[in-house]
């Protein structure tokens, strides 16, 4: 019995016990240090991926915004042919036959612009939505930043008026259109939250 306390067999059995715990914590820090070099590489990946999408949807935005533009000032065309056609019927120029025939006409064109501004916002309020999460993720948030970038915008025509690089015209022109672009994001905006 005294021999089997001096002797080294328990203190084998714990330097054993000792390895194993070494060797599983060697093995489980090779194995979560992989998984960590996993997903590192997968959220490197992700990250690009999401940047790339994110450049190439504000591209294709900046495009959509234009065409809005585009129809809205279309629109605006035909409110000014309304308000002529109005005059002339007031003032006795055309019958109640033709200014019903032209007022139907009018409201047609009217309503095919205004369905396709209104397809148009909805891509956009698609799309948006659908990066909204990953730009959240990536805490990429470009709210602030597509309005700043207006808001310069509209500070350096403000400023070419100023210095009478451009005309009055050009410049109400200029100014309308960042404004009902600054609008239009800032109801898209609000439609997201």
């Amino acid at each position: 019995i005294i021999d089997d306390l001096h002797s080294n067999e328990p203190i084998k059995k714990e330097s054993t016990n000792v390895q194993l715990i070494s060797r599983d914590a060697q093995s489980l820090n090779i194995d979560i240090n992989s998984m960590l070099n996993e997903l590192n590489n997968a959220w490197h990946h992700y990250e690009m991926k999401v940047k790339e999408i994110i450049t190439r949807w504000e591209t294709e935005k900046e495009k959509i915004l234009s065409k809005i533009l585009n129809e809205h000032s279309k629109l605006d065309s035909i409110l000014i042919r309304e308000e002529e056609l109005e005059g002339r019927k007031i003032i006795g120029l055309i019958t109640d036959e033709e200014y019903n025939t032209l007022k139907v006409k009018i409201n047609e064109e009217k309503k095919i612009i205004e369905n396709k501004i209104r397809e148009l916002v909805d891509y956009i309020i698609f799309f948006e939505k659908g990066l909204s999460l990953h730009r959240r993720r990536l805490n990429l948030m470009l709210k602030q930043e597509d309005l700043d970038t207006l808001n310069k915008k509209l500070a350096d025509l403000e400023s070419a008026k100023e210095k009478s690089i451009i005309s009055n015209i050009t410049y109400e022109k200029l100014k309308r259109e960042i404004i009902f672009q600054i609008n239009l994001l800032k109801e898209i905006y609000r439609m997201l939250d």
